[in-house]
């Protein structure tokens, strides 16, 4: 009977063991975690510095809005300046001219 009992202590040993190590790990747990208030600190941080990047989209939307409006009113002048090149060519050749010299503008 001696036997039971010496198993039953060294098993008892084990758990108690055991026990003293899964509190250690929970202490180390508890002592790295976060606490309420700082993670209210954090969620209010956060809210903070995504309302300054929804502020800093908008205004960049609003910019391209604004570049595309202009870039828009500008659109014909590609086509305006390429029909007054062939005209000039045509003009040039009517006349004789067919040697172009460079000019700088």
């Amino acid at each position: 009977m001696e036997k039971g009992f010496s198993r039953m202590e060294k098993g008892f040993d084990l758990m108690e063991k055991s026990f003293a190590s899964t509190a250690d790990e929970l202490i180390d747990i508890q002592r790295d975690m976060a606490t309420k208030k700082e993670l209210e600190a954090f969620r209010s941080e956060s809210n903070q510095n995504f309302a300054e990047l929804r502020s800093e989209v908008s205004e960049i939307h609003k910019q391209i809005t604004a570049l595309e409006e202009q870039g828009a009113s500008h659109a014909g002048f590609a086509k305006e300046i390429d029909y007054l090149l062939a005209r000039v060519a045509r003009i040039e050749k009517h006349l004789g001219m067919s040697e172009r010299k460079n000019v700088s503008v």
